[in-house]
């Protein structure tokens, strides 16, 4: 992440050179607390606004652990504009498996995934895609494709490949490297047995991932899934796989699914890799003096502490029973270090078994300090965020995309505000989507001359995000002068109508409930419509209250046949109006659009989970 911080200005760069409209446009008077709603008629119409989407916000210097302390009032929202399904057409493949990716240098983003054989899953060919933007994907074909080898028994079988994951290194390089296995069962021998052809092999692009080698070297030999690359902050590259090399015994009778999660590392950019050790294993049962373990598909993150916080997919289950994953998370202690595991009682011995249903998880950690997690369940791509620094206790489940019957996703961070995440494993195509993080943020000083216009903003202001129920979205950015507190609006939407309207709910800092004192104001295209307070019994019109609205909008309200743009919001509100408590509000912000309703940051009923707009 810390290599990747920039790269949301490249990934935004078509949409966020500029984010000042042209000098045509309307503007709105608000001489009374409510105003009716004018007629579509009534309503001026322009065109040419350049109006900012959120990937061209945030996009100030992240202060490492900013929002540590705040947490629990930090979300992730779907982008609804960035949703895809990609088929057949664009990847390659009828069901492509187990996407990875990463950004390049230069902010292209490649995507690598394997194709699903007949009904294995597990993968022989690896396939990969690019974007400049995550919306449009260019398909590259094969990357490793399978090949006939005599195996380490003498038999004819061909050498397979799965679960491929690149990374960008802090040097500009980049890596990837991928399971890799004797895939055929020839006289009986499966690739359980042929341990020496099996093992992880490295690929290596020396040109910001323009080429990669087309030969590949073993940097371990012996059976394993899902590799996993990290590289911390000391330059170290941590690879973790699923450790499934250990053979059980007879007394098992046929249970396989023997596995933990072991540890590679290089020093020197992936040149020299050392020794493997199993850092992590959870013990499941136990017959006679065999050990029955779990923990695979490894996900781990660095916190800013240094110390590394590992999930894993754990089976609940005793062996020969049927599966039941759940995820479980590890912890290595501040110093970063892992240590070789016991080999009848696993470890390590801080750690979190079975905290939820779920496989194949994922982890990402924001600069500012939130935790997310992705994994699958009931078919299902789900997220919870942490609700501590820590990455210990995790909030309530989120269904982050709308399909189901998928499994085994990831994600990426873009920039220190965003997360790229795809999910596979269905013929209906690999669902992608970008989810912004919204959390505190701090009002830019400056004076704003009230006109509708946003050239006075900057894309480096702090920004919510409203925007994962449709099309129509918004970023809402806020300034303060030594009066006034203002916030703009920049709304997407190709179906503008008159009836649409934003929404400002504030309320005190320490605000639990809804309570007086608290403020709401309303205002659409056609300028300001409400500005209420609450009593502690409802809410009543603000006699007087001194807040001015001007808008400029990019397309009609008088028809929907056409392509509409979007608009611009800006409001100026009195200080005195406000709910400040030591330069603090607590605040939510919600778009009602008429084809889909309302959206908000949070719950609007709910100001105990309400981020705070901090420097007034």
């Amino acid at each position: 992440m810390r290599t990747h911080c920039i790269l949301l200005m490249l990934l935004s760069l078509a949409v966020s050179l500029s984010c000042e409209k042209r000098p045509e446009g309307g503007s709105y008077p608000s001489g009374g607390t409510t105003v009716t709603p004018p007629d579509p008629g009534d309503v001026p119409e322009s065109s040419d606004l350049d109006i900012c989407p959120i990937s061209s916000l945030n996009a100030g210097e992240a202060t490492v652990d900013s929002h540590s302390d705040a947490i629990s009032r930090s979300s992730i929202a779907l982008d609804y504009r960035s949703y895809r399904i990609l088929g057949q057409d664009v990847t390659g493949v009828e069901v492509s498996v187990y996407p990875r990716m990463a950004l390049t240098p230069d902010g292209e983003c490649q995507l690598f995934y394997h194709k699903k054989e007949g009904t294995s899953v597990a993968g022989n060919r690896i396939y990969w895609m690019t974007s400049d933007d995550l919306i449009n994907w260019k398909s590259n074909g094969l990357f490793t494709e399978v090949f006939d080898i005599t195996d380490s028994h003498g038999n004819p079988n061909k050498q397979g490949f799965a679960d491929c994951f690149p990374l960008t290194l802090d040097n500009g390089e980049m890596i990837s490297i991928t399971s890799t296995r004797a895939v055929r069962t020839v006289n009986g021998i499966s690739y359980r047995e042929n341990k020496e052809d099996a093992g992880l092999v490295i690929k290596r692009s020396s040109d910001k991932g323009n080429t990669w080698s087309a030969e590949f070297e073993k940097i371990y030999t012996g059976n394993n899934w899902e590799p996993f690359l990290l590289q911390k902050s000391n330059g170290d590259i941590h690879c973790y796989f699923t450790d499934s090399n250990q053979n059980l015994p007879g007394v098992w009778d046929g249970v396989y699914n023997n596995s933990g999660t072991a540890l590679i590392v290089s020093r020197d950019n992936g040149k020299t890799w050392s020794a493997a050790k199993r850092i992590s294993a959870k013990l499941r049962d136990q017959k006679e003096s065999s050990y029955l373990f779990t923990d695979q598909m490894p996900t781990v993150i660095e916190l800013s502490s240094g110390e590394l916080v590992g999930a894993f997919e754990s089976d609940k289950a005793k062996g020969g029973q049927d599966t039941d994953y759940h995820i479980s998370f590890a912890y290595s202690g501040t110093d970063g270090e892992w240590d070789e595991v016991s080999a009848t009682a696993g470890g390590p011995s801080d750690r979190i078994d079975y905290l939820f249903q779920g496989c194949a998880p994922y982890l990402v950690h924001f600069p500012s300090g939130e935790n997310l997690v992705s994994y699958n369940y009931d078919g299902k791509f789900c997220m919870r965020m942490s609700t501590d620094a820590e990455a210990r206790n995790w909030g309530e489940e989120i269904t982050a995309f709308p399909e189901t019957g998928y499994f085994w996703g990831a994600m990426m961070p873009v920039g220190t505000h965003q997360v790229f995440a795809a999910i596979g494993g269905s013929a209906k195509g690999m669902q992608i989507g970008q989810f912004v993080l919204n959390h505190d943020i701090t009002a830019t000083s400056r004076t704003v001359e009230v006109d509708g216009d946003n050239k006075e903003w900057a894309h480096s202001d702090e920004a919510f995000f409203v925007g994962s129920k449709s099309q129509a979205q918004m970023a809402v950015r806020c300034s303060v002068s030594p009066d006034k507190v203002y916030f703009m609006f920049d709304v997407l939407d190709s179906n503008i109508s008159v009836n649409d309207y934003v929404t400002i709910l504030a309320a005190a800092p320490d605000a639990v409930s809804l309570s007086a004192p608290a403020v709401r104001i309303t205002a659409s295209v056609g300028g300001l419509r409400s500005v209420e307070t609450y009593s502690g019994s409802g809410w009543s019109e603000a006699a007087d209250a001194d807040v001015v609205v001007k808008t400029a909008i990019d397309g009609t309200t008088s028809t929907a046949k056409d392509e509409d743009n979007g608009y611009l919001i800006e409001i100026a509100i009195a200080k005195s109006l406000l709910p400040i408590d030591s330069g603090e509000i607590k605040a939510d912000f919600s778009l009602f659009d008429m084809s889909a309703g309302e959206d908000s940051v949070q719950p609007a009923g709910d100001p105990s989970v309400w981020p705070k707009v901090r420097g007034l």
